[in-house]
């Protein structure tokens, strides 16, 4: 059955792209992860900020986005050099999930300033004229083993909301040198967190470690108890 707009996801966060000379380049996206990576595996961090945002009007008024990111930088120089090069504004919302997902985001509150440049991500209060945090992004050279190593995947829906393991496993396929193998429920649909599991016996690990890192989720070695085996590298179940 098809979601009227009304039932549809919207990002968690609002990006307006901007130079530091003042031109704006206006994108829309979906992070979740984007202070722990910039790598091949986007589009997956894409797919699992989806499965995590409430449901929404997908219709976002264009006067809710950061109506002046130049202002927000102009305020953020007064209390620190900025790095050369372009940034990323975002507008932070549902700031809970984000803490669920990363630490980065503890101290954030909902329409703090996240500002990413290549290498620097920082959080900053336009309210009260504060930073909040920063921290490094990690580059796609330091996300490298990812880059040419193949790997197969089985998705499994730990929750008892329908149709998210379908979700993910679109958003993987679309990923190079990963394909999956399998897509369905878990045994169990009680699953408080999603958890990656490397089946390769530690021949993948390092890749694999990349992967749940880019993602921010526990990485297991091992099986999970009652659940069927699996003939993928790597076993996704997805919680709540």
């Amino acid at each position: 059955m098809q979601q009227s707009k009304s039932d549809e996801k919207k990002p968690i966060i609002k990006i307006k792209k901007t130079e530091n000379n003042g031109k704006e380049k206006g994108i829309t996206g979906w992070i979740i992860a984007i202070v722990i990576a910039i790598i091949v595996v986007a589009a997956i961090v894409y797919g699992l900020s989806y499965l995590n945002t409430q449901n929404t009007d997908e219709n976002i008024a264009e006067d809710q986005l950061s109506d002046a990111p130049i202002d927000v930088l102009s305020m953020l120089s007064k209390h620190m050099v900025l790095p050369d090069g372009e940034s990323n504004i975002i507008v932070i919302e549902d700031v809970e999930t984000l803490k669920q997902q990363q630490p980065f985001f503890a101290l954030a509150n909902n329409d703090d300033q996240l500002i990413v440049y290549s290498d620097q991500a920082i959080i900053y209060r336009p309210s009260t004229d504060m930073i909040i945090k920063v921290g490094a992004v990690q580059t796609e050279e330091a996300a490298e083993p990812l880059s040419d190593v193949s790997l197969t995947f089985d998705i499994r829906n730990g929750t008892t909301v329908a149709g998210q393991a379908g979700i993910l496993a679109d958003q993987i396929r679309a990923v190079e040198l990963f394909e999956v193998v399998n897509v369905g429920d878990a045994n169990k649909k009680d699953y408080a967190t999603t958890v990656i599991y490397d089946l390769t016996e530690g021949e993948k690990q390092d890749a694999i470690a990349v992967f749940a890192q880019t993602l921010g989720l526990e990485l297991v070695e091992g099986f999970p108890e009652g659940e069927l085996e699996s003939e993928a590298e790597v076993l996704i179940i997805l919680g709540q």
